[in-house]
């Protein structure tokens, strides 16, 4: 920080990023939030973004290529010279897990119990999984189940439904299946939700 011959304060250099928890597949919004405490004001703005990147003005946009820890600088200057900077780090990971598999029986009879099967795939990291079936539109689960996964993993989720007299009075049951990484924000969600081809049901025995 560098005062002025006039003895002003130097300026407060501050700024926001977000998202805060950025990936690799999305742009960070920069946002200057600095200010002059002699109310002179805040004339230059510059920006090192941490991997060779810079920028001027007040809220830049910037996507890192690769995941990483990215050391992000800003420095601010009033019209009469005085200068502050402030570097904050901005941590770069992408998380990203997919359902690649759902595998439910064609056909069933009500009263018989039978396998279902979700694939979930973890692109980068190690990550923990909750895996949530669902039967037709119903917001509750039918099942959860929690599991770590290692990284550029597939697991296979193993649940059993036993069919009903409703499904069979219905005709079909559809389930789909829901994944969500467990305490990180999943980079690429659309490939998250599966739903699988109707399952025709017919009667119990006579």
């Amino acid at each position: 920080m560098e005062p002025s011959l006039d003895g002003h304060a130097a300026p407060v250099a501050d700024f926001l990023f977000s998202p805060s928890d950025p990936s690799a597949l999305e742009s960070v919004q920069f946002s200057d939030t600095s200010y002059d405490p002699a109310e002179t004001g805040i004339t230059a703005v510059a920006w090192d973004l941490g991997d060779g990147t810079t920028a001027i003005g007040s809220s830049p946009t910037h996507r890192y290529g690769t995941d990483g820890e990215y050391r992000a600088r800003l420095t601010v200057a009033t019209a009469d010279g005085r200068t502050s900077s402030i570097t904050r780090i901005v941590s770069v990971r992408t998380h990203d897990v997919a359902i690649v598999g759902l595998d439910v029986p064609d056909s069933a009879r009500a009263g018989e119990t039978h396998p279902i099967s979700v694939a979930v795939r973890s692109a980068r990291y190690p990550e923990t999984v909750q895996l949530e079936l669902f039967r037709n539109a119903e917001v509750e689960p039918l099942a959860t189940m929690i599991q770590g996964l290692a990284a550029k993993d597939v697991v296979s989720f193993g649940f059993a439904y036993t069919f009903t007299a409703e499904d069979a009075a219905t005709a079909t049951v559809t389930f789909h299946a829901v994944a969500t990484v467990v305490g990180a924000r999943d980079a690429q969600p659309v490939d998250n939700v599966a739903v699988a081809a109707p399952t025709r049901v017919n009667p119990a025995r006579a």
